[in-house]
C-alpha cells in the first residue's frame, strides 16, 4: 500500500474532524496517513487493500459480492463464463463430471426456444439464472435432483409453462432441458488415488474478521498484555455479516462507511479504556522507546506479522507508528492514537490468505526451504504461475482462527518466525498445544452453536419459565460437544448415541431428571435412565426448543434441520416448488376444519397441511418421504424440550376447551439414510427421539456431515456444489475447478482420519490443518 501515499493522505479538514481534541496534530500529514488507511480507506478496500499489492488479481472463485464488476469477474472465473457455457451448448450431448449423459435435445435450439416462448416470464441471463416475473436458478429448483437432461425434460413436460403445463413437450422439452443442463452444477467425481502425489489448492481469500473473531482478537490482544486487561463486551460489537450454510461468511465483505464508523468508534473507546486503566503503556514516557515497543509488540500481534518499512519513512507501516508517537504531545496521546490506528487498520480487520507465488517462496527468508516436506512441494510447483503458498504468518493465522477463533498467540507467532511451522514435527507441536487450549474450547463451543443454528436463548416461552433456561440448554449442548471433542477416548458418534449429558439442577428439573449434584449452578455429567427417552443431540433442549413454535413442537422445522445440519442432505429452498394453483389454500382449509374437531395432534395438523395430495404434488414431493416421517419421530418432545406421551389437541391449549389430551404418535421413519432421496435406504418404525438418535449414530452421513461443517468453519466454502447455500448463492459461489477437486479429496481423507481414530473429532481437525489446501492457494 505504500505506493498509494498521495491518494490516501487524509485531507486536513477530515483529519481535524477525527482528531478534534488535538487539532494541532493535523498539521502533520504523516500523522494522518495511518488514520486515513484506518477509517476512510476501508470503504475503498476492494481497490486499495492487500489484493492490489499482490502480483495479479487472485482467482478466488467466489467474487466480491458487493460490486457488479467484481461479481461479473467472479462469475467468469468460477463458472467458466457464460460464453463458455454457451459454447458448450453447441454440443448435442451434455455431460457432468460423473460421466457423459446423453441428451436427446439440441441445446442451441433450446436456448432459442426458451428465449422465444419464455421471454414474458423468464429473461435468460446466460448463467443458469433467469429474471422476469417468474425468476429461477437452474441450480436452485426442485429438479436439482434430476440426474440427467432427460429427467429434466420430463419435469418440463409435466409442469411447464407454469399455469399452462404440457404446452412444451417432445422436442421442445428436450431442447430446453439440454440447454439448461449446460449450466447444471455437478459435483466432482474424482478418484483421489490419482491425486495422491499432487498438491491440492483452496482459493486465495481476504476475509473480514467475523463479529466473533473481532471480539476474540481484541480481547486476546489485550489479555496478552495483562491478565487483568479485559476489554468490556460493549466495546467489541462488530457490524453484522451475511451467513452461508449457517456460518458467517466474510470472504466477499467490504466495509462500508457505516461499518467504518463503527470500527472507528469502537477503537477510540477501547483506546480511552486502555488509557484509563493503564494496561498498554509507555515506559518512562519515552516516546521513541514506546514506539518501538508498540511496533514490535502490540502492532505486530494485531497485524499478525512483523510490520514492513523503515522507522524514518513515515509512509511505511513502521514509520507511520513512529510518526504518531513523534507528533503526539505526550507518549500517552501517542499510545491512544496508535491503538486506534492498529485496531482500524485493514491489516487487522482483514485476514490475509493471499500467499506469495511459489517461485518467490523458494527464495524467501520467510520459509525454511531446507525442510524436505515443504521444499519438495514448492519445487514441484515452481513453474506453476497460478500457485501460491501462504506465508508462515498467514498460515499461523489460518490455523489460529480455525482452532481458537482468534489471533495467533505469541508462541504461534514465534513458531512462524523461526520456521517451526515448515516442519511436520514443529507444526504438530503447535496443533497439539492449540487443540487442548481454553481458546479451543471457546471456539468449539461457538462452532457447534453455528453448526446447529441454535437460537434457544430467544425462546420467550422458556424465558417465562426461567429467564436463564435457554442459556442453560445452550450450555448443555456446548459442554457436551466439547467433552466429545476434547477427549481422545470419546468417539464423535456419541454426539448422537450417548446416554449421558451435562446439566445443572434447573435443567435437570425441567427435563424431569434426578439431580445428583451438590452445587445447583454447576453442570454435572449424568447418565439418563432409559425411561427418560433421552440421549443424543436431537433430544437436547437446545435443538428442540430452537426449532419450535413457542411451546408447541415444530415437526417440519425439526426434520428440515436434521436433514440439513445433521445429515447434510440439502433440501431445495421453499418457494421453488411447482404445485397446482389453489392447492396450498385447499390444504390449509382442510387442516383448519380438522383442527375444529379438537382431537388433532400437532403431527396430524401438519400432515393434513402438507400431504393431502400424496407424494407427487408440490409440497408432498419433499414432505411425504423426506420431512414429515422424520419430524414425527421427535413428537415425544414438546416445544420446550420436555418429554411427553400426550398433548393438548391443536387449538385447545390456548382456550382450555375441548376433550382430554390426545396421545402422541412418535413413530416415523428416516427415508434416504445416507443419500438424500435414495428411498431404497430406509430405517422405519423409529419410535421417538431416542431411537432416532441411535439410528443417526449408525449412519455414515453424520460423519460426512461433520466433515462438511468443519470445512465450512475452516474456509467457509461448500464442500461440493450440491452443498451450496441456495438461499444465499451470491455469497456462496459455486466451486472453482481446483476447489472441487481439492475438497472432494479432502472429504475422503478426513473421513478416513475419523475411521482410523475411532471417530476422534480432534483427529479430524488435526488432519484438516495438515491438508495442502490449508497452505497452498490459487
Amino acid at each position: 500500500m505504500n505506493n498509494q501515499k498521495e491518494t490516501l493522505t487524509m485531507p486536513r479538514e477530515i483529519c481535524i474532524s477525527l482528531l478534534s481534541r488535538n487539532q494541532a496534530l493535523c498539521s502533520k500529514r504523516s500523522f494522518c496517513y495511518l488514520l486515513q488507511i484506518s477509517k476512510l480507506a476501508l470503504v475503498l478496500l476492494a481497490a486499495l487493500a492487500l489484493l492490489s499489492a499482490c502480483s495479479g488479481e487472485p482467482e478466488t472463485g467466489n467474487g466480491s459480492g458487493n460490486s457488479s464488476s467484481s461479481a461479473a469477474s467472479s462469475s467468469s472465473s468460477s463458472s467458466n463464463s457464460s460464453s463458455s457455457s454457451s459454447s458448450s451448448a453447441s454440443s448435442s450431448s451434455t455431460s457432468s463430471s460423473s460421466g457423459a449423459v446423453t441428451s436427446k435435445g439440441d441445446p442451441i435450439a433450446g436456448k432459442e426456444k426458451i428465449n422465444a416462448c419464455g421471454q414474458i416470464c423468464h429473461t435468460d441471463k446466460e448463467d443458469g439464472t433467469f429474471s422476469g416475473t417468474s425468476p429461477f436458478d437452474i441450480n436452485g429448483l426442485l429438479h436439482t435432483d434430476a440426474q440427467s437432461a432427460s429427467e429434466l425434460s420430463t419435469y418440463i413436460t409435466q409442469f411447464m409453462p407454469k399455469n399452462n403445463a404440457t404446452q412444451c413437450t417432445g422436442n421442445c422439452a428436450d431442447d430446453i432441458a439440454a440447454y439448461l443442463w449446460t449450466y447444471k452444477q455437478q459435483d466432482a467425481a474424482l478418484d483421489c488415488r490419482d491425486e495422491a502425489d499432487k498438491v491440492l489448492f483452496a482459493s486465495r481469500a481476504l476475509p473480514l474478521l467475523t463479529p466473533e473473531q473481532y471480539k476474540n482478537s481484541i480481547r486476546d490482544l489485550f489479555l496478552s498484555v495483562s491478565d487483568n486487561a479485559r476489554v468490556p463486551d460493549n466495546l467489541l460489537i462488530a457490524p453484522s455479516t451475511n451467513k452461508t450454510g449457517g456460518f458467517p461468511n466474510t470472504n466477499n465483505q467490504l466495509v462500508n462507511d457505516g461499518d467504518g464508523t463503527r470500527y472507528f468508534n469502537n477503537a477510540t473507546a477501547i483506546a480511552e479504556w486502555n488509557r484509563s486503566n493503564n494496561h498498554l503503556r509507555c515506559r518512562d514516557n519515552n516516546t521513541e522507546a514506546c514506539a518501538r515497543d508498540f511496533v514490535e509488540g502490540f502492532a505486530e500481534m494485531a497485524f499478525r506479522r512483523p510490520l514492513t518499512g523503515d522507522r524514518n519513512i513515515a509512509t511505511t507501516e513502521v514509520g507511520s507508528f513512529y510518526q504518531i508517537f513523534k507528533d503526539a504531545p505526550t507518549a500517552e496521546d501517542g499510545m491512544y492514537w496508535a491503538v486506534v490506528g492498529a485496531l482500524t487498520s485493514p491489516h487487522f480487520l482483514y485476514r490475509s490468505e493471499i500467499g506469495i507465488p511459489v517461485a518467490e517462496a523458494l527464495n524467501s527468508p520467510l520459509f525454511d526451504t531446507q525442510n524436505s516436506y515443504l521444499r519438495d512441494k514448492l519445487e514441484r510447483l515452481s513453474s506453476d504461475r497460478e500457485a501460491y503458498v501462504l506465508t508462515p504468518y498467514e498460515f499461523a493465522s489460518s490455523i489460529s482462527y480455525l482452532i481458537t477463533g482468534s489471533t495467533p498467540d505469541e508462541r504461534l507467532m514465534e513458531a512462524a518466525a523461526n520456521g517451526e511451522l515448515d516442519t511436520t514435527q514443529g507444526l504438530q507441536r503447535q496443533i497439539d498445544r492449540l487443540l487442548t487450549s481454553k481458546a479451543a474450547e471457546r471456539q468449539m463451543k461457538h462452532f457447534v452453536k453455528l453448526w446447529l443454528k441454535t437460537n434457544v436463548e430467544q425462546n420467550t416461552d422458556l424465558k417465562a419459565l426461567n429467564e436463564n433456561l435457554g442459556q442453560f440448554m445452550l450450555e448443555e449442548l456446548q459442554t457436551f460437544f466439547w467433552h466429545i471433542f476434547s477427549r481422545d477416548d470419546v468417539p464423535f458418534t456419541d454426539f448422537y448415541s450417548a446416554n449421558y449429558t451435562f446439566v445443572n439442577k434447573a435443567l435437570a428439573d425441567h427435563y424431569g431428571l434426578r439431580w445428583p449434584g451438590a452445587e445447583a449452578h454447576r453442570f454435572e455429567r449424568i447418565t439418563m435412565p432409559e425411561e427418560s427417552r433421552r440421549g443424543g443431540v436431537p433430544t437436547m433442549g437446545a435443538f428442540l426448543a430452537s426449532f419450535s413454535h413457542g411451546d408447541s413442537s415444530a415437526p417440519i422445522l425439526r426434520a428440515a434441520h436434521i436433514r440439513e445440519d445433521m445429515l447434510c442432505h440439502h433440501i431445495p429452498p421453499p418457494g421453488t416448488l411447482e404445485e397446482e394453483p389453489g392447492l396450498r389454500s385447499e390444504k390449509a382449509a382442510l387442516a383448519e376444519a380438522a383442527k375444529a374437531e379438537r382431537t388433532l395432534t400437532t403431527r396430524g395438523f401438519y400432515e393434513i397441511s402438507t400431504l393431502s395430495n400424496g407424494p407427487t404434488d408440490g409440497c408432498g414431493t419433499c414432505h411425504f418421504y423426506d420431512i414429515n416421517p422424520l419430524g414425527a419421530t421427535l413428537e415425544d418432545f414438546d416445544g420446550l424440550g420436555r418429554y411427553r406421551t400426550e398433548q393438548f389437541a391443536v387449538g385447545t391449549a390456548e382456550d382450555g376447551l375441548g376433550p382430554n389430551p390426545v396421545p402422541i404418535d412418535a413413530v416415523g421413519a428416516l427415508w434416504g439414510v445416507e443419500n438424500y432421496k435414495a428411498y431404497d435406504e430406509v430405517v422405519d418404525n423409529i419410535n421417538g427421539g431416542r431411537e432416532l438418535s441411535l439410528a443417526l449414530a449408525e449412519t455414515e452421513a453424520v460423519k460426512r456431515c461433520f466433515v462438511e461443517k468443519s470445512l465450512r468453519l475452516a474456509l467457509n466454502r461448500p464442500i461440493k456444489n450440491s452443498a451450496q447455500d441456495l438461499l444465499n448463492p451470491d455469497d456462496d459461489k459455486r466451486l472453482a475447478e481446483h476447489e472441487a477437486k481439492a475438497f472432494a479429496c479432502a472429504e475422503d481423507t478426513l473421513l478416513q482420519a475419523l475411521d482410523a481414530s475411532n471417530a476422534d473429532a480432534k483427529a479430524l481437525f488435526n488432519t484438516l490443518i495438515n491438508l495442502d489446501l490449508m497452505r497452498f492457494r490459487r
